[in-house]
């Protein structure tokens, strides 16, 4: 089939969740044979950009970044402003006031003319709040929707959904997002679809040498939080115990990360591996925000044991959790308590690493199946059969 994805983020370089899990799924698309393009929607948000490595993946033909105009932007962001001063004046809680207000509505002329030329099977939709671009693609095209998580108090219930009903299938990330979906949806729409995070499987990765533990994120506010929460809380229970602990970061969230004893900052780094060459235990600190962690998944596909709060795990089943310690949201002590185990014992180390490879297997089998029914349009009715009568004996 031929498949676009439409993203108002790139997928290089892939330095947040959002952008891992949609490249992971715009190469799985590839290696299932499908003519895949990639239309990238550039706003003043959209972080570091790499156009070469896109081109590399898809090809010039098959990777397409739209343009904005200075006058129309310029009109965009007078009525992003509006909606910002009206929000302010009622007090509203909503981050979002319409479904459409990011979503700069030249885009979709743009949209239209890759259509003409390509006419796509299938249009997948990063986010409920730019399903607009729907309006670009022809009664042909399956449309779905890639929610990536709910918006579910940032945005009027009312909006989501009519967001949400301009997809032939809705994706959500993990069961109870499907749920809340399915609630939001009218009781006849039956378009609900889990399809989590295709997990990227390297090496096993050598456990046996460990000089602390590591923390990986972008620069937003629920990582920020996160890993403040564990500097201050967790970090120093675990040095009175061991002074030569090092947490080593990594990712974007270093550039607003201060100095702090203990702390080893690697900044961005080339590959997801590379985050973990001192400190092979993953810190999962979560504490908010929504859809799975996608960092603790990658870290199951490179045989990384991790520690992780209750929330840092919702989402995954029980069965696929033999390779973290979880522990009680908040409890700082029984945080650092999980990371001194995995710090000083060898041998639950590698045998938790091994455990987590072995679910990465597991897991991929059963997404990549997901993905596959997912991107098939529900099978139509056949149209009744019209038998002629004009042979038939008379009674």
């Amino acid at each position: 089939m031929k498949i676009v994805f439409v993203s108002p983020f790139p997928l290089y370089p892939a330095t947040g969740g959002n952008r891992v899990r949609t490249l992971h799924m715009v190469k799985t698309c590839k290696e299932r044979g499908h003519e895949v393009h990639f239309v990238f929607l550039p706003s003043r948000q959209m972080g570091d950009f790499d156009p070469q490595a896109h081109v590399a993946l898809l090809g010039p033909g098959n990777f397409h970044c739209l343009e904005r105009g200075q006058v129309a932007d310029a009109a965009y962001y007078v009525g992003r402003a509006m909606w910002k001063v009206r929000r302010k004046l009622t007090r509203s809680r909503f981050l979002q006031s319409d479904i459409d207000e990011t979503y700069f509505s030249g885009f979709t002329s743009q949209l239209r003319k890759l259509e003409r030329q390509h006419g796509f099977d299938v249009v997948i939709a990063q986010y409920v709040t730019f399903t607009r671009a729907f309006d670009a693609f022809g009664p042909h095209s399956f449309r779905i929707v890639d929610t990536q998580d709910s918006f579910a108090g940032g945005i009027p219930i009312a909006q989501e959904r009519r967001g949400l009903l301009r997809a032939h299938r809705v994706l959500a990330i993990q069961d109870q997002e499907a749920e809340y979906f399915r609630r939001v949806l009218p009781p006849s729409t039956n378009t609900v679809s889990v399809v989590s995070h295709i997990i990227d499987i390297d090496e096993p990765f050598d456990l046996s040498r460990c000089a602390g533990a590591a923390f990986i994120g972008s620069d937003f506010l629920q990582n920020n939080q996160s890993l403040a929460w564990f500097v201050d809380n967790v970090l120093p229970l675990v040095q009175q115990h061991e002074p030569n602990f090092r947490l080593f970061v990594s990712g974007t969230i270093c550039r607003k990360l201060a100095d702090a004893p203990g702390v080893v900052k690697y900044g961005v780094v080339p590959r997801f591996r590379d985050a973990f060459r001192e400190g092979p235990i993953l810190v999962n600190s979560i504490t908010q925000g929504t859809g799975v962690k996608i960092k603790l998944l990658e870290a199951f596909g490179h045989g990384i044991p991790a520690v992780s709060t209750e929330f840092g795990v919702d989402g995954i089943r029980p069965s696929d959790l033999h390779g973290v310690l979880v522990t009680p949201d908040g409890d700082a002590s029984a945080f650092a308590d999980a990371v001194l185990r995995l710090y000083r014992g060898k041998q639950e180390r590698i045998e938790r690493g091994r455990a987590a490879f072995q679910t990465a297997a597991s897991w991929n089998a059963r997404e990549l199946a997901a993905l596959t029914d997912s991107l098939m349009p529900p099978a139509r009715e056949p149209a009744p059969r019209v038998v002629s009568t004009d042979n038939l004996p008379a009674y």
